[in-house]
């Protein structure tokens, strides 16, 4: 059996749900495994309408930050908080609010510094040379899933539906 604790403090949890769901757009930003763990997320946000976009820190400073616009939500996400072209990225960002998720044993990071908000989740990666983001990785998927959960309460089962047409779940509403 494989069983990863999550320790993450419910008042944090119910912040950062609370900050996401009270902005129009939502714009997730990692590197490497954490931005291919946000992207999961960001499309199952998309199944319930939630306007949810998701960037990669390196092509964020090779234009893809003109999806951004001024009152925009900017997730970062990192294992470190240390990733150079996030933060790069995010301090081009003057003006947006950002909060950060951060799975590290170091709360105190270069990334928390330009977040409003710091949610860090000291993760054991269990994984050779302390490498591999094996559990943070996964671990972003929950707590993002959590606050999707949270948010997709407020949502119409017909707007789902229309989102959602295809595979076995849109055959489940035919």
């Amino acid at each position: 059996m494989i069983r990863l604790e999550l320790e993450i403090d419910e008042e944090q949890l119910a912040v950062l749900a609370d900050k996401i769901g009270s902005c129009k757009k939502i714009v997730l930003m990692g590197a490497g495994k954490s931005y291919l763990a946000a992207l999961v997320s960001t499309k199952i946000a998309n199944s319930y309408g939630l306007k949810w976009y998701c960037i990669d820190a390196y092509n964020s400073l090779h234009g893809d930050l003109g999806i951004v616009s001024p009152h925009d939500l900017i997730v970062a996400i990192s294992k470190s908080g240390e990733t150079r072209e996030l933060i790069q990225a995010i301090r081009l960002l003057d003006g947006n609010e950002v909060v950060s998720l951060t799975f590290s044993d170091n709360a105190n990071n270069r990334l928390a510094d330009l977040s409003s908000i710091n949610l860090n989740i000291p993760v054991d990666e269990q994984a050779p040379h302390d490498c591999a983001p094996l559990n943070s990785s996964v671990l972003t998927q929950v707590v993002l899933n959590e606050v999707i959960r949270r948010l997709a309460s407020s949502v119409h089962e017909e707007s789902y539906k229309n989102n959602h047409a295809g595979g076995a779940i849109g055959e489940k509403f035919v």
